[in-house]
């Protein structure tokens, strides 16, 4: 039934001419029960994403939690004055101020129970200056490999020494006007301070969904959006990359101290900080690797990967670089005994086109993530059907939908399926199908891969 599924699927019309790369593995046994093309290198997409996941919890471990540290150096006098500077040291934390995780204080109310601590430590007036130290992440944002489209939208923000709100703030339009219009631009928020945005955005048919693109990039503080949104709304949320979220976030402490009367000096960046005399105010833990990993698999969030490969790179020095993270996940490959060569990643969530895997490598893997990890724990952190995030409408006809469990990939001419799947009799595979270079839409790929893994 599966050779017939598989020579179904290669004889479809919109396959005949792309690139196909198709593995399942038995994950007790090891055994690649099906392969076409295993160890041929495509492009993954965001599939890539569980090799990088999958190594920082096996490396790091699953309660592994990101820190950001508030300071002062100095002294305070008997009247509240800091004679000295406040210093936020970064941690490269994806989750602070992000409404994604349950405990994790929101960006006003983060101010808010900062500056509460701050008054609390007995500060009332800073003579220094407001320190960010974001060294953590020596190469901060967007890669060199990501397209010049992708950069200034939230999925590009990347990571950084500090990352705040998902690094990623709203631009609101009214999209009521007639087709061929431009929308109007009504706001945005949160506030950025010096942020201009020049629209030419049309409005299109009521169907056409969010087509716009936003235009800048890391310390571009003139963004330009390009494209179309779908008629007939008020009120139409598109997203963006915050241009330096660190500086952002220093800016709204800033406001905030001066808020509740206290003033301060002017902000600085700093990485020179590791001899100072500092006091600490305040650690502020993330949530925990796990819980981290799960959602990042869910809803195939860029940055919680990128901020896991900057964790693997300093894990061990604050100054590590981020190929340092890279070179973890092919030393683990090795020492698994995959075909590290088979394995060519230039960031960790795949949104590069320049990183290349073979479907025989995935398999290989979460068949190893299974051993090295237990059953129970991996599946747990991955999506399933209808699960809310990229897998909600996926499947849609599928009986049983609690056997699959799984992480897409897509961009143009790119799709990817990666995961495993239990078969009627118990048996747990590991799957992978990637395919580049067809000229159908996603959609019509999708559908194909879901129909061949629907045989399994």
């Amino acid at each position: 039934m599966v050779e017939s599924a598989l020579r179904r699927m290669l004889s479809e019309e919109a396959l005949e001419k792309a690139l196909l790369g198709v593995s399942v593995r038995e994950v007790s046994s090891g055994e690649e029960v099906v392969s076409y093309n295993g160890n041929k290198m495509l492009i993954p997409a965001s599939s890539l994403k569980l090799i990088s996941n999958f190594s920082a919890l096996h490396l790091l471990g699953k309660d592994h939690r990101f820190k950001t540290q508030i300071y002062y150096t100095g002294s305070i006098d008997y009247s509240g004055e800091l004679s000295g500077d406040l210093i936020v040291m970064g941690g490269a934390d994806p989750t602070l101020g992000s409404v994604d995780f349950k405990g994790v204080a929101p960006l006003d109310k983060l101010l808010e129970n900062l500056v509460d601590r701050i008054k609390s430590a007995g500060i009332n007036c800073i003579e220094g200056r407001l320190i960010l130290d974001d060294s953590k992440v020596s190469d901060a944002g967007s890669r060199d490999s990501w397209q010049w489209n992708d950069v200034a939208n939230y999925y590009g923000a990347g990571a950084w020494g500090l990352n705040i709100h998902n690094n990623l703030f709203y631009i609101h339009f009214d999209t009521r006007d007639k087709i061929g219009k431009k929308a109007k631009l009504v706001s945005y928020n949160p506030v950025i301070d010096n942020l201009s945005i020049q629209s030419e955005v049309l409005v299109a048919g009521t169907h056409t969904g969010d087509q716009a693109y936003v235009f800048g990039g890391p310390d571009i503080y003139t963004l330009k959006i390009k494209g179309s949104l779908a008629s007939g709304r008020k009120d139409f949320r598109i997203k963006a990359a915050i241009p330096n979220p660190g500086l952002f976030f220093m800016s709204r402490l800033k406001a905030q101290l001066e808020e509740a009367g206290i003033t301060s000096g002017n902000i600085q960046l700093s990485s020179d900080n590791s001899n100072k005399d500092l006091k600490n105010i305040l650690t502020l833990n993330s949530p925990s690797l796990e819980r981290i990993v799960y959602m990042s698999n869910l809803e195939s969030n860029n940055l919680y990967t990128e901020a896991l490969l900057w964790a693997l790179a300093t894990d061990r020095s604050r100054n590590g670089k981020y190929e340092q993270g890279i070179k973890r996940i092919e030393d683990m490959l090795k020492r698994l005994d995959l075909s590290v060569s088979e394995y060519r990643a230039v960031d960790a969530c795949g949104l590069s086109r320049q990183n290349y895997i073979s479907s025989s490598l995935m398999t290989g893997f979460l068949k190893e993530m299974i051993a090295l990890q237990g059953e129970s724990q991996i599946l747990k952190l991955m999506a399933q059907p209808g699960d809310k995030g990229t897998a909600e409408n996926l499947f849609t006809t599928r009986k049983d939908k609690k056997s699959i469990w799984l992480k897409t990939g897509s961009m143009s001419s790119v799709q990817s399926y990666s995961g495993y799947i239990k078969s009627k009799n118990g048996k747990l595979y590991a799957y992978c199908l990637m395919a580049n270079g067809f000229s159908a839409g996603n959609r019509q790929i999708r559908n194909i891969f879901e129909e061949f893994l629907n045989t399994l």
